[in-house]
């Protein structure tokens, strides 16, 4: 009744939400809560849940204690033991699959993979250690994602092999 939001179990989610003092939103998730007055923000949660603020504030606080308020353009990261002091966010990164597009600095391939994993229809496998741990830089669109598996395989000195159209394998 004085209070609203949703419970994000697992994904990403943008939020513009108009200012309302006498009833806060709130994203909950398995690691916190990011409260809002009126403002435009990202939440991205798996193990550990990702903030950042495109405009206005928030205030992020964990399940077991912790606290950190944020402004425009900054970010933290919530986990089930703490909140992460604010940092500079990168709004072209964070708010990128807005727009259609993924955007990576210095990442392993198995991150980049993993994100891409969430726009993908089927699974993606990285056959070795090695090759998981290659560090990935770009900016890519989200239009083909068959495609973009293909060219980061290249990019990391293999190739792909769909065993089925619901499995991708990426090896040396």
């Amino acid at each position: 009744s004085g209070q609203r939001g949703i419970r994000l179990l697992q994904g990403e989610a943008y939020f513009e939400v108009k200012p309302d003092k006498t009833r806060p939103f709130v994203v909950a998730t398995g690691q916190g809560k990011v409260q809002v007055v009126g403002t435009r923000f990202n939440v991205n949660t798996d193990t550990a849940t990702s903030v950042d603020v495109e405009s206005g504030s928030v205030a992020c606080s964990g399940q077991q204690g912790g606290f950190v308020r944020l402004s425009a353009g900054q970010h933290t990261v919530i986990t089930e033991a703490a909140v992460s002091p604010a940092t500079a966010s990168e709004p072209g990164q964070a708010f990128a699959w807005l727009k259609g597009r993924l955007i990576f600095q210095d990442r392993p391939l198995a991150e980049v993979i993993a994100e891409l994993g969430r726009y993908h229809h089927g699974a993606i496998l990285i056959a070795n250690t090695k090759l998981a741990q290659t560090r990935i830089t770009g900016n890519y669109k989200l239009e083909d994602t068959g495609a973009l598996i293909r060219t980061l395989a290249e990019i990391a000195g293999a190739r792909t092999v769909s065993l089925t159209p619901y499995l991708t394998l990426v090896k040396l």
